[in-house]
């Protein structure tokens, strides 16, 4: 396999989980509609408040790993790319798996 098919896989393999991450996205956008409508339909207690930010808080940790996933792909593809500067040690220190802040 030449280095352009190599290239054009990482590519198709890209948008596939960049597709996949869009409907993740839209499914979280639904469930956050979901929790603000039962927010607002709720008494002001302190039980229905601390329930809802929770979940507010669990969807925000859910969105913000899928960012450093995105994140971590789109450093990768530069690197092999070629459009970003490479680490001088060639390894994969120079990657980023999407688990540093």
């Amino acid at each position: 396999m030449s280095k352009v098919e190599s290239l054009m896989r990482m590519l198709e393999a890209a948008v596939a989980i960049q597709r996949e991450t869009s409907l993740i996205l839209e499914g979280k956008a639904v469930e956050a509609e979901k929790v603000r409508k039962w927010v607002l339909a709720q008494e002001p207690s302190t039980s229905g408040l601390k329930d809802s930010l929770q979940i507010h808080e669990q969807i925000v940790e859910q969105i913000e790993g899928l960012t450093r996933i995105g994140s971590g792909l789109c450093r990768n593809l530069r690197v092999a790319l070629g459009t970003e500067d490479q680490a001088a040690s060639g390894g994969f220190e120079e990657f980023d798996f999407g688990d540093s802040d």
